[in-house]
């Protein structure tokens, strides 16, 4: 997900744009470290009406037999329980754990780093 200045200046005014921008660079324009056959799954959102009726959970098992990636990869909050219990439904396995300064201010203490592989059929 490329954060991009020009549009946010757009969107919120020169100085809260750039603001806004200089927050976000950091966080979603690194290079993912991943190879060719993994997909990064960024974002899971729904709507609240739409919450607990199995939308996620449609569209994640879309995604995950649909698109030709071998390897599925992406990021969850400890706090974010939710989803956390969403994606361990569907089989994704926790790879790796960071902890995270200024766990007040962020609301949260780890990253949590998950990882899902399709099956090989033989």
């Amino acid at each position: 997900m490329p954060v991009e200045l020009a549009p946010l200046q757009e969107a919120f005014g020169d100085k809260t744009g750039e603001l806004a921008y200089n927050i976000m660079n950091n966080e979603f324009n690194p290079a993912l470290p991943y190879d060719d056959e993994t997909g990064y799954i960024e974002c899971v959102a729904t709507t609240t009406k739409a919450r607990g009726k199995g939308v996620s959970t449609a569209l994640m098992k879309h995604v995950m037999e649909e698109l030709p990636y071998k390897r599925y990869v992406l990021e969850v909050t400890d706090s974010n329980q939710v989803a956390l219990s969403l994606y361990q439904k569907l089989g994704f396995r926790e790879f790796e754990r960071k902890y995270e300064d200024d766990t007040e201010e962020k609301g949260f203490s780890d990253r949590i780093y998950m990882e899902w592989r399709k099956p090989v059929i033989r």
